[in-house]
């Protein structure tokens, strides 16, 4: 490998935390070392001030100081691998699961799904949404059943296992947690995230709108969405849960409605 792609590779892994002495090995200049180790600490300052923007809820449970440690750790396992920072942090609900320091918290990598859910939608492509106006005139041009639909490109649909979204939706809005919301406890727990316009917005699933989306995302029919919401909840009433999914802004007209 030429000289100066191997410097080049050493650098890098300076910067992205490794111990500046080491470029010594590539015949660098000794001021090389001291300009390392100011572009590694200035690198990961931006990274850590990313994640605490990107996992808000996070940070406020562990400590702004505790958090930006765990911050580093994360880097050094996930360094980015883009230009931008936007988005970065991908990773990180999985990283909380296999990080010791943290283990005693288990419902944290729940709390940061929420958090990039959130993070998801807000960058998330814009679509016009279904209306209560094009499903009127849907189904007096022939009916719904058949109506192959999509959900908005901003949706995003958490299953999780910790009962942690009073929590985090206190977290979020900047809010002391109430007594409610600190009482924890393993449960399934369906949460959807999306964004109809400028703003995010996020409430809890029934069973049966969990399994009335699943079955329509990617292209299912409305009449199949129904049959799954009914087969996961007996007793609910389609009517009004398609009607608060159009209110809600969370499917996408088809083609033929726009």
């Amino acid at each position: 490998m030429p000289a100066l792609k191997v410097y080049q590779e050493g650098m890098r892994a300076v910067v992205i935390g490794g111990d500046p002495v080491q470029l010594a090995d590539h015949g660098a200049d000794p001021a090389d070392t001291w300009r390392a180790a100011v572009y590694r600490n200035t690198y990961a300052a931006g990274c850590a001030e990313a994640l605490g923007s990107s996992f808000p809820a996070v940070s406020a449970l562990v400590g702004r100081d505790y958090f930006r440690a765990l911050a580093q750790a994360y880097v050094g396992e996930h360094p980015p691998s883009r230009r931008s920072l936007v988005g970065y942090g991908a990773a990180m609900a999985d990283f909380l699961r296999s990080f010791p320091p943290v283990a005693e918290l288990a419902y944290l990598p729940a709390v940061a799904a929420l958090d990039r859910a959130w993070l998801e939608a807000h960058v998330a492509a814009d679509a016009e949404p279904m209306t209560a106006e094009h499903a009127a005139a849907l189904e007096s041009a022939g009916g719904l059943d058949s109506v192959a639909v999509d959900l908005h490109p901003s949706v995003q649909r958490i299953a999780l296992n910790w009962t942690v979204y009073p929590l985090w939706k206190a977290l979020r809005a900047g809010e002391t947690p109430g007594e409610e919301a600190l009482q924890l406890s393993r449960a399934e727990d369906a949460v959807l995230v999306w964004r109809p316009g400028q703003e995010v917005r996020h409430r809890r699933l029934s069973g049966a709108e969990a399994a009335f989306l699943g079955e329509t995302d990617g292209g299912g029919t409305l009449g199949e969405g129904a049959d799954a919401a009914a087969r996961a909840d007996p007793d609910a009433d389609i009517a009004p849960l398609f009607a608060q999914l159009l209110h809600d802004g969370v499917l996408v007209q088809p083609p033929q409605a726009a």
